[in-house]
C-alpha cells in the first residue's frame, strides 16, 4: 500500500490553499465511496472542516454566550481554578479566563475556534460539562485500524493489539492480533498511551480511568448482549493531530514489523453534494441562515469513485463485522437468569475454583424504555437468588454513566428499606440568573428550570426559593461565590413504584449483609451511579472492586459524581414566551445568554453533591480509592464473564 509521507501531505496542503477558490473540499468528501476513506483521508477531511471562515462577530457572540452560561450555573467554576491536591489527575483551569482569551486570537477558520473551545472544556475532565459542534466531529468518526488494550501479563504492563478493523487496509491483518507494541511514533508505547490518556482519554478524573476509556474491552452492554467498547485512542470524534501513526510491533510468531498507518475516516452520512450542503445538514441551527457559510463561488469538482449513496455510519465505532479479534472466552458455570435493556443477571454455581453460590446483577445505563418491566426484571432474579441459595452478590457497574433506579436499588443492602441517606447533600451557584429562576419556579408550578422538588438536610419541604436566597459564601480558587443552602432531592415517586412492585413478588427483608456484596467498575461509574456505589461504600461498608487502569496505580470506582447538568435547552427557556419571555423581562441579566451561532451541544454542571454532608470539599473533587484490584488480561478484556468469573473466584 502506498502511504501518505508527510512531506506529501504537506505538500497537499499547499495545493488545498492555493486551489481555495476552485475547489470545494466537502465536495470531495460528499463523493467518499462507501463514505470512508483511508489514505488522505484525514487531509480531506481536515480541508473540508477547515473551509468555512472564521466570522469574528460571531465568535464574540459564542464567548458571551459560554462565559454568561459558566458565570451563571457552572457549580465548579471556581473549584476548578485550583482543586484541591489529590490522586486525581486534573490541570488548574479557570474556565472564565481561558474563554475570554480566546478573543485576542486570530483564526482562519471558524473550526479552529470552534475547536479551541472543545478542548478548553474537555480540559475540566467534566463528563457532565460538554462543548461539542455537530459540525466539526460529532458524527465524523476517525478510527485508528489497530485497537489497542493494556493487560498485565506475568506483572507486567504491556499494550498489546487487541483487534483490528478489518478490510480497510492491505497490511493490517489478523496475525496482528496480541502482537505487543513496542514502540508508538518512535517512542515507548506505553508512555505514549498513558500520555494521550492524560490529554484525552475521557472526561474523567482518575488517570487510571481514563486509560481504560482510551483503550478496548468488551464490556459494552446494549441490547441484551456485550460487545466492544471503542476507547478515545481508538475512534474520535474531533480531528486528530496528525494523519499518521507509527508503529513498532513484536508479534508471538517471532516476526518483529513496522507499520505506519493512516486513520480509517467515516464522513457524516447525507445526501449533501458539496459545503454548502454540509454547511446546512450539520450545522446551521434551525431558525438561523448560514451566515458564516463560504461567501465566495466555488467550482464543483468531479471525483471518479462516485458518491455513495449507503455511506457506512457506525454506531459507537467501526461496525462489528468489520472487526476482528481473538475468541472471547465462554466461562464454565454461568448461567443466565433474566436480561433486558438495563439488567443483565445471572449466576455461578460452587465448582471450577468459585467458593460461593454468586449471583450477578449488570446494570445498564440510564432508564430503560419500560421502567416497571425493568423492575420485574431484577426482582425476578433477585427471587430466583433466593431459591438457588445464593451467597454472595457481584453488582457491576462499569461503563454506568448514570441511571435513576441505582438511587433506590439496594439502598439499605441489609433491611431493603429506604433511608434518609437516599440523595446526597447537594447545592447549586447562585448568581443574579439562578436566583431569577429560583424565584419564578417557586411561582409558577409548571416551570421547573431545576428538575426536582427539594428537602432540607433535616426531611422538611422547601416550598420557596428560601434556599437560594438565604445562600452561603465560600471562597475556592481564590474567588468568592455565593451557594444555595444544601438541600436533598424528593424521589419518593419512584420509591413507591419500586416498592409496590417488591411487594408482589414477596419480597421483604433480602439476607445478604454487606460483606456479601461486590461492587465491580472500571471506574465508569458516574453521576447518579457514583452517588449510589458512594453510599454503599462509604455508609453500608460495601467492598468496591476496580477494574484496569495503571499497574500500582490507586484507582478509584467512580467518576463526575457532580449531580446534574444543565444543557443548552436553557436557551430556549429564558427566550420563551411562554414564560414570559425572560430575555426581554431581565435584559440586564440574560442579555448575554443568546442561542449559540452553530448546533452545538452545550452544558453544565449546575449541581454537587457533598459526603458527608458537611464536607468542605465536593465529591466532584475527592479521591475515594477502591478496596480491591484487578487488572485486565488476554481473556478478562475480552469476556466480562471471564471477568465476573475472576471476581467470584476471591470472594
Amino acid at each position: 500500500m502506498k502511504f501518505v509521507s508527510t512531506l506529501s501531505f504537506v505538500a497537499s496542503s499547499v495545493l488545498f490553499l492555493e486551489l481555495a477558490y476552485a475547489i470545494d473540499p466537502c465536495a470531495q468528501v460528499a463523493q467518499w465511496t462507501n463514505g470512508w476513506k483511508a489514505d488522505g483521508g484525514w487531509e480531506e477531511s481536515k480541508a473540508c472542516l477547515e473551509y468555512f471562515p472564521f466570522n469574528s462577530q460571531l465568535a464574540h457572540q459564542t464567548i458571551d454566550t459560554l462565559v454568561a452560561g459558566f458565570s451563571s450555573f457552572y457549580v465548579f467554576k471556581d473549584i476548578a481554578i485550583s482543586p484541591p491536591k489529590s490522586h486525581l489527575s486534573i490541570p488548574d483551569v479557570d474556565i472564565i479566563k481561558e474563554l475570554e482569551a480566546l478573543r485576542n486570537n486570530h483564526y482562519h477558520s471558524d473550526f479552529e475556534f470552534q475547536n479551541d473551545i472543545q478542548n478548553i472544556v474537555f480540559s475540566l475532565y467534566d463528563s457532565h460539562v460538554n462543548y461539542e459542534p455537530d459540525c466539526y466531529g460529532l458524527n465524523w468518526f476517525w478510527e485508528q485500524p489497530l485497537l489497542l488494550y493494556a493487560p498485565v501479563e506475568k506483572s507486567v504492563q504491556k499494550i498489546k493489539v487487541y483487534g483490528i478493523f478489518q478490510g480497510y487496509l492491505p497490511s493490517v491483518t489478523t496475525d496482528l492480533i496480541e502482537c505487543e507494541v513496542i514502540e508508538i511514533d518512535d517512542k515507548p508505547a506505553f508512555e505514549v498511551i498513558v500520555e494521550f490518556a492524560k490529554e484525552k482519554g475521557g472526561k474523567l478524573k482518575d488517570l487510571n480511568v481514563r486509560l481504560n476509556a482510551a483503550l478496548m474491552a468488551a464490556n459494552r452492554y446494549s441490547g441484551g448482549t456485550f460487545g466492544d467498547s471503542y476507547g478515545t485512542w481508538q475512534v474520535s470524534h474531533q480531528l486528530p493531530d496528525k494523519p499518521l501513526t507509527k508503529y513498532k510491533l513484536e508479534c508471538p510468531n517471532g516476526k518483529s514489523q513496522t507499520l505506519t498507518l493512516p486513520w480509517i475516516v467515516f464522513r457524516p452520512s447525507g445526501n449533501y453534494k458539496d459545503a454548502a450542503g454540509y454547511y446546512a445538514q450539520e450545522c446551521s441551527v434551525p431558525t438561523q441562515t448560514a451566515d458564516i457559510a463560504p461567501k465566495h463561488t466555488k467550482v464543483k469538482t468531479s471525483i471518479s469513485t462516485g458518491q455513495s449513496n449507503n455511506p457506512k455510519k457506525p454506531y459507537y465505532a467501526g461496525s462489528t463485522e468489520t472487526v476482528n479479534k481473538k475468541a472471547p472466552v465462554t466461562a464454565p458455570n454461568f448461567n443466565l437468569i433474566t436480561e433486558d435493556d438495563m439488567f443483565y443477571i445471572g449466576y455461578y454455581l460452587k465448582g471450577n475454583s468459585v467458593p460461593h453460590k454468586t449471583g450477578i446483577i449488570y446494570v445498564g445505563t440510564f432508564e430503560p424504555e419500560d421502567m416497571l418491566s425493568s423492575f420485574n426484571i431484577l426482582f425476578k432474579g433477585i427471587k430466583e437468588f433466593l431459591n438457588l441459595g445464593i451467597e454472595k452478590v457481584i453488582i457491576d457497574v462499569q461503563n454506568n454513566g448514570a441511571q435513576s433506579l441505582l438511587h433506590i436499588l439496594f439502598n439499605d443492602v441489609h433491611t431493603n428499606t429506604t433511608t434518609p441517606d437516599l440523595e446526597y447533600a447537594t447545592d447549586i451557584l447562585v448568581s443574579s440568573q439562578s436566583l431569577t429562576l429560583g424565584t419564578i419556579e417557586a411561582s409558577d408550578q409548571y416551570y421547573d428550570p431545576f428538575n426536582d422538588d427539594y428537602y432540607s438536610i433535616n426531611g422538611n419541604l422547601l416550598t420557596s426559593d428560601s434556599w437560594l436566597t438565604n445562600y452561603i459564601t465560600y471562597k475556592r480558587g481564590g474567588k468568592i461565590s455565593h451557594y444555595s443552602q444544601r438541600v436533598r432531592s424528593d424521589c419518593s415517586t419512584i420509591i413507591n413504584q419500586v416498592v409496590q412492585v417488591m411487594n408482589t413478588y414477596g419480597l421483604s427483608v433480602l439476607p445478604w449483609t454487606p460483606n456479601d456484596y461486590r461492587i465491580l467498575s472500571n471506574g465508569n461509574c458516574g453521576s447518579s451511579c457514583a452517588l449510589f456505589t458512594n453510599r454503599l461504600h462509604e455508609l453500608k461498608g460495601v467492598k468496591t472492586i476496580a477494574v484496569g487502569g495503571i499497574l500500582q496505580n490507586p484507582m478509584t470506582y467512580q467518576s463526575f459524581p457532580g449531580l446534574q447538568a444543565y444543557a443548552n435547552e436553557i436557551l430556549p427557556y429564558i427566550n420563551s414566551t411562554q414564560y414570559g419571555n425572560f430575555y426581554a423581562k431581565y435584559p440586564s441579566l440574560f442579555r448575554f445568554l443568546t442561542p449559540l451561532p452553530v448546533r452545538v451541544e452545550f452544558r453544565v454542571t449546575f449541581r454537587e453533591a457533598y459526603y458527608p454532608d458537611q464536607a468542605t470539599t465536593p465529591l466532584e473533587y475527592q479521591f475515594v480509592p477502591s478496596d480491591e484490584r484487578l487488572y485486565y488480561t488476554s481473556e478478562t478484556a475480552r469476556s466480562v464473564q471471564a471477568l465476573w468469573l475472576e471476581v467470584a473466584k476471591n470472594l
